[in-house]
């Protein structure tokens, strides 16, 4: 059983900043460039703490420890009076231009280790989970949340999105984000319920959920308890077609040798069945057809598994 409950969250004050300057993707998609430019932005970005670079002779860990504090202390970040789930939606358009959305919950995550109640689904690297591990020290904060999927069936039927959301930014790059911040406790043990009744899959966050099952055994052995720190923040989404969009993996393939097509040398696995229709958005024809497409010099062509 995966237990998940809520919690007094750390927000923006809404009054203090304005949310489509302090916002900033997750720290593992953003690169150096990319980093200066959120962090140019405003003072207060979340990049600046949640990917945080040495200043002024500190490190980055102390540096992040130090703007969280001084965040707080000033009002930029206030914490909520009562434990609270929030509702997290990202509305936006697919790849055919059809509206879609992502709605899940957040709270805390009871951790356990991976395999009955918690189910990843890829491995992590050693570098990864110390630089987090690090951050995580420092902050003594979850930072960014892991990306859950739960099973639980009509869990997005207990997410209430009907009345005016507590807060709404749209980032600029096609995605609007609101969240509706729950703190009925009727509400809240209903969601705790559902999503206790089944396992979550991790589907993104396996640094950030092994980070924070380290942590919170350091905690034990120094404190004789976890306390907080035997939970972490999670963004969970029920697996529904409803709410996920599976799109395109798409590769690049270099240094072949001069004339080779590369149709032709996957015949062996592959049908060729002609170019995509046209006019038609390349990943509804591949969804269409069951097929992968091959573009290389002589175009785009279509390519259906072979039965055996």
């Amino acid at each position: 059983m995966a237990h998940f409950h809520p919690f007094p969250g750390i927000r923006y004050d809404r009054a203090a900043v304005d949310l489509g300057a302090v916002i900033a993707p997750p720290y593992d998609v953003i690169d150096d460039a990319q980093r200066a430019v959120f962090a140019a932005r405003d003072p207060h970005n979340a990049v600046r703490i949640d990917l945080p670079v040495d200043e002024d002779g500190h490190d980055r860990y102390e540096v992040a420890r130090s703007l969280l504090a001084a965040w707080r202390a000033d009002g930029t970040l206030v914490d909520d009076d009562r434990p609270t789930f929030t509702v997290y939606r990202m509305a936006y358009r697919d790849d055919a231009g059809v509206p879609r959305h992502t709605t899940g919950v957040i709270g805390a995550l009871e951790l356990s280790p991976p395999g009955t109640d918690i189910l990843p689904h890829e491995h992590t690297t050693p570098k990864a989970r110390s630089d987090r591990l690090d951050l995580l020290r420092a902050s003594r904060a979850n930072l960014s949340a892991i990306w859950g999927l739960s099973l639980a069936k009509g869990l997005t039927d207990l997410l209430p999105t009907d009345g005016e959301p507590t807060a709404r930014v749209d980032d600029g790059e096609g995605t609007v984000h609101s969240v509706w911040v729950v703190d009925d406790p009727g509400r809240c043990a209903a969601i705790a319920e559902a999503v206790g009744a089944q396992p979550v899959v991790i589907a993104d966050g396996h640094h950030r959920y092994e980070t924070s099952l380290a942590y919170r055994g350091e905690r034990e052995a120094a404190d004789g308890d976890a306390g907080a720190a035997g939970s972490t923040l999670a963004y969970l989404v029920e697996l529904v077609e409803d709410e996920l969009t599976v799109r395109a993996i798409h590769r690049l393939i270099s240094g072949l040798p001069d004339g080779l097509d590369l149709v032709d040398a996957l015949a062996p696995w592959f049908e060729p069945i002609g170019p995509p229709p046209p006019g038609a958005p390349l990943t509804t024809a591949m969804d269409e057809a069951g097929a992968l497409c091959v573009i290389g010099p002589a175009g785009a062509a279509l390519l259906r598994p072979r039965s055996e």
